[in-house]
């Protein structure tokens, strides 16, 4: 696939851009269909690499559209899909926008794959991270204690994971 072209810049690629836009979207401006999902993720993938966030965010969030329109809000993939756009929201500085995305997709991450699901816990270090970042360190130090409980229950106190969020969470705690 695309991905496993990672060096350079997408404008060294004569024409894969004008290639993605053509085959995720139907060309410039037409909607992502089911079956061109995949390369609607590739082209998000290289416009990030290019840092051009809001056109990301916008493809990203036809993705979500659609996902959650063929799989429902709570299926795993539409799920992804939201924590991928938030991440691009981020990332295009709507960090208040995110947070919301963040919070609802981690309540419905946690009721339908559980406390202590690899991704659930993505979620919670993400939703962590961005409320750090925020300046929120009380929200952050809360998160990422829960975080840190979880995380011992599901990996084990010495899974790495476990230890760079124990790391974290000291680091915050030492900088309030």
């Amino acid at each position: 696939t695309i991905h496993a072209l990672t060096v350079g810049t997408v404008s060294e690629w004569p024409g894969l851009v004008e290639e993605l836009l053509v085959t995720a979207l139907g060309g410039r401006g037409g909607p992502v269909q089911p079956h061109n999902v995949p390369e609607a993720l590739d082209l998000a993938f290289f416009l990030f690499l290019e840092q051009k966030y809001e056109d990301a965010e916008r493809l990203l969030t036809q993705v979500y559209d659609l996902k959650e329109t063929l799989l429902g809000p709570q299926h795993p993939e539409t799920l992804m899909a939201v924590h991928n756009l938030a991440l691009a929201m981020i990332a295009s500085g709507k960090k208040a926008g995110a947070t919301v995305l963040l919070r609802n997709n981690l309540q419905v991450r946690e009721e339908v794959l559980g406390l202590t699901h690899k991704e659930t816990l993505s979620s919670l270090s993400t939703l962590a991270l961005l409320e750090g970042v925020m300046s929120r360190h009380e929200q952050a130090e809360e998160l990422l204690s829960m975080l840190f409980e979880r995380s011992i229950e599901a990996l084990g106190p010495t899974h790495p994971r476990t230890l760079i969020t124990a790391h974290n969470l000291a680091a915050l705690q030492f900088a309030l």
